[in-house]
């Protein structure tokens, strides 16, 4: 990091300049490894509670206490916090979750 913002590195690219043409524009990562679990990859998958699907994870969203997956059940938006108190499976299409009263 720098300056408390992800710093990234190009090859071939040392100097500053040589990137402005590129601000602004979508960066694509390649998935090196088909067993890493991205948070990127969470988006769209169904939330699973006693085997029934209650929410969809929308977005992530990292706060400085970690990741939260920003999902929506039943036309509300609905907040998890990724952590293995909630989060018991990650699938590839599901998550499942063992909510607290109130959670979902």
């Amino acid at each position: 990091t720098h300056k408390g913002m992800e710093l990234i590195t190009f090859n071939g690219i040392t100097n500053i300049n040589d990137v402005l043409d590129y601000k602004g524009c979508n960066l694509y990562v390649k998935h090196d490894d088909e067993d890493t679990l991205y948070y990127e990859d969470l988006i769209g998958k169904d939330i699973l509670v006693d085997g029934k699907v209650v929410a969809k994870v929308k977005d992530i969203r990292e706060v400085p206490q970690g990741i939260i997956l920003e999902c929506e059940a039943d036309g509300k938006t609905k907040f998890i916090p990724y952590v293995d108190a909630f989060i018991k499976e990650v699938g590839k299409d599901y998550i499942v979750v063992t909510p607290i009263e109130g959670l979902l």
